[in-house]
């Protein structure tokens, strides 16, 4: 059973800070199929990817924490993501995920890329 708040966005908060430079930085990843955010905590991230996303469709969240190094929790909430915000274009490596039928990550991540 999956988490839904690990897989919601953040509301956009009323009150935030709009940081205009970052937002239009985002903008130039909808020429990209995927897009991976990686600072350290406390950085800024969340606020500025809620902000440029509230309004498009076509995107996912998928929060980490120390739960997901645990590799078949993180390929479980990665892969409903993604099928997510590709309206379940990823049905291969879904079923794959959903019944184990994989010996590492790199098997399971191999058709996704492709899909």
């Amino acid at each position: 059973m999956l988490i839904p708040s690990k897989l919601s966005r953040p509301v956009r908060l009323q009150n935030t800070v709009i940081r205009a430079r970052l937002i239009a930085r985002l903008a130039a990843v909808q020429h990209y199929r995927l897009a991976l955010i990686i600072r350290p905590a406390g950085y800024g991230k969340t606020t500025p990817i809620a902000q440029w996303g509230a309004d498009k469709a076509d995107i996912d969240w998928y929060s980490l924490d120390e739960a997901n190094n645990y590799p078949e929790q993180f390929a479980t909430y990665l892969l409903a993501a993604i099928q997510h915000a590709t309206a379940n274009h990823c049905e291969r490596s879904d079923a794959m995920a959903q019944k184990r039928q994989y010996a590492s990550l790199s098997a399971l991540f191999s058709p996704l890329v492709i899909d």
